[in-house]
């Protein structure tokens, strides 16, 4: 009868016969060795004993390390919160499109000035009053401006021609819509010998 030696997971104990082995009350499971074979095997692997092996145990599984346990409960509370923050910055931003589509359709923002018509002004008339003494001369320009458009400045530009030199005075005008004013520009540079004078008046929104 072969002599057998067992393993109890922390010690290898015998040698014991078979019925010595049975009467301590090994398991299938059991780690066992005998002469003859090369390396440990398992009690149910025994001829000898098949048959007669109490069940093998249920071993429980090892439980995770702590710091394991620990570092995934972290990722968990750090992916909640990244998920919590990117829900409140989603949700902002919902409530700032609609707000601005509806402030869209119902109209500008408030406090904000826009310019929706721009004046157009018109030079209705002009005219021209020359005065002459006996060193110098003066023109005067008038321009008769009538706004067509929205409320607004006016820039009214007078030129003077006169022997090749131009002259240009500016002068600018608040008009309401449909307002209509008369503008003048005096010219000293004018002179008496200088030969026939021109002019031109012409007017545009500021």
């Amino acid at each position: 009868m072969s002599k057998y030696y067992i393993h109890n997971g922390s010690k290898q104990e015998g040698p014991f016969g078979a019925e010595e082995l049975i009467s301590r009350g090994i398991t299938a499971d059991t780690p066992i060795w005998h002469g003859g074979i090369t390396d440990w095997t398992t009690a149910d692997n025994i001829d000898e004993l098949k048959g007669k092996l109490n069940p093998p145990t249920f071993k429980t599984p090892p439980p995770e390390p702590l710091s394991s346990k620990s570092n995934s409960t972290k990722t968990e509370r750090k992916s909640s919160k990244g998920f919590f923050v990117v829900f409140i910055l989603a949700v902002v931003c919902l409530i700032g499109y609609l707000w601005m589509n509806s402030v869209s359709a119902d109209g500008p923002l408030p406090n904000m000035k826009i310019q929706l018509n721009s004046p157009k002004p018109a030079v209705l008339t002009t005219r021209a009053d020359k005065s002459k003494s006996d060193i110098k001369m003066r023109a005067t320009i008038y321009g008769t401006v009538q706004n067509q458009g929205g409320d607004g400045n006016v820039i009214v530009s007078f030129n003077v021609m006169q022997d090749g030199n131009t002259y240009e005075r500016t002068r600018i005008v608040s008009l309401r819509n449909g307002e209509t004013k008369e503008v003048e520009a005096t010219f000293d540079e004018v002179t008496r010998l200088g030969g026939e004078i021109s002019y031109r008046v012409y007017a545009r929104a500021e």
